[in-house]
């Protein structure tokens, strides 16, 4: 099988599974750019694809050389509108060929979220009969497909993939440091990110034992440390610059606990970096990630926006006390499921249900998911619906 992929950047975030993807079949990844200035500033490198061919900002005649091929050839988009090389590749693709779109949901608040999913609608009604399948991030991005008019049939779940790290980068267990609790927060400061929920929910904690880190920049960043030294927390509190990938890889796998409190985020891989490295997630059901976190030594999913909701997964947490070595290895042990090799395999079986007529596949964290629930005797619990309620999902996305 000839597999296209059709990106922005040469992207570190689905590397892990196209190099798998690339040990068995002819893979190229066409992008429009090596890497986006802000990743590099971050010390981001262009990732490892095997013996995919990688191939940046190809002249005209070669990447339109690319959309022929017969039935063996798959043409992966990176969405309809967040890359310019999709609108190419929908504009001048063959009729005949074999299309596919991989993508985050939109961000539905407010009225600019009506309109992008407006556009979204747009979009798939003029696609129609181009795109074969959607690979969705998560249960916010199967809802945001769905709704803009993809059939049920045609959406799948999906997520990033980022790289399986060669060791852990803490040897020693949390437990025995007698360190007070850490918790981190590692991303952007900016309104949809709810760095503000955080610090108020923090503020609700003050009588537990903890020590917390808000690692990265953005226009916001003045704002919430002023909101820290009005809340008293400026000894517990402590705001560090962004950094380099390996600094902050290994910032996060020294914490108890990353939180994304965020109001909205199509995937958020640190998600995935915080499990590899063995450290439980809070989250909100705003961020697409959420739908890696279905089991309680996992993490927890709280409503986007919701100070109480933060509060009370962070006064678990905390409670429960720094990570032990035992729950570590037992998260790193799970992440195998969202590494490359898993993720390779559940995007082949796709491929395979839509045009070879096999199984319709579960995407492999479902399936852990499901046998967990089914060993504790509740096998209806396998979606992040049925275990938080159509109240827990952000505005536009509820059924």
């Amino acid at each position: 099988m000839r597999l296209c992929f059709w990106w922005n950047i040469l992207s570190p975030h689905q590397s892990a599974y196209v190099r798998e993807l690339a040990k068995a079949h002819d893979v190229v990844v066409v992008a429009a750019q090596r890497m986006s200035d802000d990743r590099a500033r971050l010390g981001w490198g262009v990732p490892d694809f095997g013996r995919a061919n990688a191939l940046v900002a190809p002249e005209r005649e070669r990447a339109l050389n690319l959309l022929g091929g017969g039935e063996d050839t798959v043409h992966l988009l990176e969405g309809w509108r967040g890359c310019g090389l999709s609108a190419f590749v929908l504009r001048n693709i063959p009729s005949t060929a074999r299309v596919g779109v991989i993508s985050e949901a939109g961000d539905a608040r407010g009225l600019a979220g009506l309109l992008r999913a407006v556009r979204c609608r747009t979009d798939v009604r003029r696609n129609r009969r181009v795109v074969d399948l959607v690979l969705a991030m998560g249960v916010l991005g199967e809802a945001w497909f769905q709704r803009c008019g993809v059939p049920e049939s045609k959406v799948f779940p999906f997520g990033y993939t980022v790289e399986q790290p060669d060791r852990p980068e803490c040897q020693e267990p949390r437990d025995q440091l007698q360190l007070p609790f850490g918790v981190l927060y590692l991303g952007q400061f900016i309104e949809c990110k709810g760095v503000d929920r955080l610090l108020a929910a923090l503020a609700g904690c003050a009588r537990l034992s903890w020590r917390a880190e808000l690692v990265g920049n953005g226009p916001l960043k003045a704002r919430c440390f002023a909101t820290t030294e009005a809340l008293g927390l400026s000894d517990r509190i402590h705001f560090l610059p962004a950094q380099e990938h390996s600094a902050a890889m290994k910032r996060l796998a020294q914490a108890d606990l990353l939180v994304l409190p965020s109001l909205y985020d199509g995937w958020g891989a640190v998600v995935n970096e915080a499990l590899m490295r063995g450290v439980p997630v809070i989250c909100t059901s705003a961020c697409g990630a959420s739908d890696l976190i279905r089991y309680p030594w996992l993490g927890s999913v709280v409503a986007p926006g919701s100070v109480e909701g933060l509060r009370r997964a962070l006064t678990e947490s905390i409670t429960r006390g720094p990570r032990t070595a035992a729950r570590s290895d037992k998260i790193r042990a799970w992440s195998r499921c969202i590494g490359g090799e898993s993720v390779a395999s559940y995007f082949l079986s796709v491929l395979g249900h839509v045009y070879q007529g096999g199984p319709r596949p579960v995407v492999p964290w479902r399936i852990e998911a499901r046998a967990e629930a089914v060993r504790e005797g509740n096998p209806g619990i396998t979606c992040a619906r049925d275990r938080f309620g159509t109240d827990s999902f952000p505005p536009g996305f509820a059924e």
